[in-house]
């Protein structure tokens, strides 16, 4: 599991907003958004606030190797809303 779907994951079951964890690590929103789609990586200490803000180890975001209990579902169910959502865009497009 990638850092960016960690930070979806967690973010998300805790029900914060991308803006509330921006504001709380002192980065834009957009800052944040690459995080989460991993086209950027935080720095350290934005690592570490962010994790203490989720209230997660560090270590836990930053091992590729783990992933958090529920995740599997949490990324399924990602995948199947962002083909929903490409099969509706493309649904428009050949109309």
């Amino acid at each position: 599991m990638t850092l960016g779907e960690k930070l979806r994951f967690y973010r998300t079951a805790q029900g914060y907003t991308q803006q509330a964890v921006a504001r709380r690590i002192g980065r834009s929103r957009a800052t944040y958004t690459y995080y989460e789609m991993d086209k950027m990586q935080p720095n350290v200490r934005a690592l570490y606030i962010i994790a203490r803000f989720l209230n997660v180890p560090m270590e836990h975001l930053a091992d590729d190797a783990y992933t958090p209990f529920g995740a599997e579902e949490f990324l399924a169910e990602q995948a199947a809303r962002r083909s929903a959502r490409q099969k509706k865009a493309a649904g428009r497009i050949d109309k």
